[in-house]
């Protein structure tokens, strides 16, 4: 039980950092390709507004892919 509400919490800590650079780059005008929650391989993804929305096979993180970015 530890575990998994370690991982659950370390889980909501990136996803709020992942979700500064996301908002960051919208509110410079940047295309944001893809948020993901997970590291893939990627279990689902919807598009929203121009942006991958993903959930993801490996769950100790996330990331958001900037356009332009390798």
């Amino acid at each position: 039980m530890t575990i998994l509400l370690f991982i659950l919490v370390l889980l909501m800590l990136v996803l709020g950092h992942e979700f500064g650079h996301f908002w960051a780059a919208k509110m410079a005008g940047i295309r944001v390709d893809e948020f993901g929650v997970g590291l893939p391989p990627r279990i689902f993804g919807r598009i929203r507004r121009g942006t991958l929305w993903s959930i993801n096979w490996i769950p100790l993180g996330g990331f958001v892919r900037i356009f332009g970015e390798d």
